[in-house]
């Protein structure tokens, strides 16, 4: 049984880098809680896409 290639096109990862970038920029000033409430739904949906 071969392994399981798990990867993702480099459009993919450039665009989540940039909405990790975005939502954690310093130009934005808000608590922690704001941003880990922000990041949450991004990281939880490009992990479920692309690492399955």
């Amino acid at each position: 049984m071969k392994p399981t290639i798990i990867g993702c096109l480099p459009y993919g990862i450039t665009k989540f880098k940039n909405k990790i970038r975005k939502i954690t920029s310093r130009a934005r000033p808000f608590p922690v809680e704001v941003i880990i409430a922000e990041l949450n739904p991004v990281l939880r949906g490009w992990g479920g896409t692309t690492l399955r």
